[in-house]
C-alpha cells in the first residue's frame, strides 16, 4: 500500500492557515497538527491534489451504469500537475504491488463512470485529465488489464 505522502506548498499553506500570511509562518516548517488541518481543508489555490487508485476490483454494467467493486483503494496525497506523467502512473503500479504493464482510466470530473471513463494512453490523455480536475482536489484512476 502506497503511504500518504505530506507533501504542500508553504506559501498556499500559510495563505490558508493564516490570511496575513506573515514572513515568519511563510518560512517555518508547519507543525503536524497545522499539516493535519491543510489534509482536512486544502488551499484551492493550490496546484497539488490526490490521486485515488483503484485497483483489483471488478468491472461490470448495471442498468444504466458502470460499477466497479471490490476493490482496494490507495491514495498518492499532494501530487504536483506538473509532476503526473505515464512515469509516474506506472510507479503508482509498482507501488501497489501489481505488475506493468496495466492500463489506467481516469474518471472525469461530476461524471458517472458510465458517461465519465477515459482511458490514459499518453501523457496528451494525462493533459485532459488535468484540464477537467479544474481545481479538484482528488482524481480517480482505475487500474485495468491492458487493452
Amino acid at each position: 500500500m502506497i503511504q500518504r505522502a505530506l507533501v504542500h506548498d508553504l506559501s498556499c499553506t500559510a495563505n490558508f492557515l493564516n490570511r496575513s500570511c506573515q514572513a515568519n509562518l511563510c518560512k517555518t516548517i508547519l507543525s503536524f497538527a497545522e499539516r493535519c488541518s491543510v489534509l482536512r481543508s486544502p488551499c484551492k489555490e493550490s496546484t497539488y491534489f490526490t490521486v485515488k487508485i483503484h485497483h483489483g476490483g471488478i468491472m461490470f454494467t448495471k442498468p444504466n451504469n458502470l460499477v466497479y467493486e471490490h476493490d482496494d483503494v490507495d491514495y498518492m496525497d499532494y501530487v504536483q500537475s506538473s509532476n503526473l506523467n505515464r512515469e509516474l502512473l506506472d510507479k503508482l503500479v509498482e507501488g501497489v504491488g501489481l505488475d506493468l504493464p496495466m492500463g489506467f482510466l481516469y474518471k472525469k470530473q461530476k461524471f458517472s463512470l458510465l458517461e465519465g471513463l477515459v482511458r490514459i494512453r499518453s501523457n496528451v490523455d494525462i493533459d485532459m485529465l488535468l484540464k477537467d480536475r479544474n481545481g479538484a482536489n482528488e482524481v480517480e484512476i482505475y487500474l485495468v488489464p491492458p487493452s
